[in-house]
């Protein structure tokens, strides 16, 4: 003996919902990874970016300080000179 089943709505119908089911389900899985696949790359952008804004101001930092170390040597050595020869005119002018 055979059953027969019957199928509301028809199998056609239910066929047909999941497949427009899942159509919208895979665009939108592949639109949710576009979107977070560009702001992944723009995260990873953002972070060198950081990263070498940071290296740039260290170097800097590091160029500054020795342009100013060198400015107070110059300003010392200039002194000590001055003073020197104040002293050498002392004592000749004696």
């Amino acid at each position: 003996m055979t059953r027969r089943f019957e199928f509301e709505p028809s199998v056609g119908a239910v066929l047909d919902d999941m497949m427009r089911s899942y159509i919208a389900g895979f665009m939108y899985s592949a639109l949710m990874e576009s979107f977070c696949g560009e702001q992944s790359a723009r995260m990873t952008a953002m972070d060198a970016a950081n990263k070498n804004a940071e290296e740039m101001l260290s170097e800097l930092y590091l160029e500054y300080n020795r342009v100013r170390q060198a400015a107070i040597t110059q300003e010392i050595t200039e002194i000590s000179a001055g003073a020197k020869a104040q002293r050498r005119g002392r004592k000749e002018g004696l």
